[in-house]
């Protein structure tokens, strides 16, 4: 574990990690899988770490393309860092802390990136428009937005953005 601008780290060998803001801090907890860890803080007060913190927020990052999901649509570059999920407690928000694990999270990307100036990618939906703001105010940039035949097909429209870290 390491420290990183007061979040502490830890290396993951599958590629994924989690970020969790917790009242206390934050902390980058290792996933077995990059699919499982945004629904743990989704109960409140159920799920509290060993030292009595309880989770508001968690932001998983994918170093690894094998540990993402394929889309069917706007796929992010091979051997990117993504960001596949990211999401924060309904009665924490508007408080600041997306931003601070979103910027954690950047920070651990170029961390652990190979490249020297690694981009980092993400999915918004359309629909969520706090989380667009969110994503633009800190640089993100669109490369493209769904097609309206996704929504057609059930699927919420996405853009997939990007931001080169430095």
């Amino acid at each position: 574990m390491s420290a990183l601008q007061g979040v502490h780290t830890h290396e993951h060998r599958q590629g994924v990690c989690t970020l969790e803001h917790t009242r206390q801090g934050c902390a980058l907890v290792p996933q077995g899988n990059a699919h499982t860890s945004a629904a743990s803080w989704g109960v409140r007060g159920a799920h509290l770490t060993p030292r009595g913190w309880e989770l508001v927020g968690t932001v998983e990052v994918s170093f690894k393309d094998d540990m993402r999901g394929p889309f069917l649509t706007l796929n992010p570059p091979s051997g990117v860092p993504y960001l596949c999920n990211m999401a924060v407690c309904t009665d924490r928000r508007r408080c600041g802390i997306g931003a601070r694990l979103l910027h954690s999270a950047e920070a651990h990307a170029l961390r652990i990136s190979k490249k020297s100036s690694p981009e980092l990618y993400l999915h918004c939906r359309l629909i969520d428009i706090p989380a667009l703001k969110l994503y633009e105010g800190a640089g993100y940039k669109s490369k493209g937005t769904d097609m309206i035949f996704m929504s057609l097909a059930g699927q919420k429209r996405r853009q997939l953005m990007t931001k080169m870290l430095q």
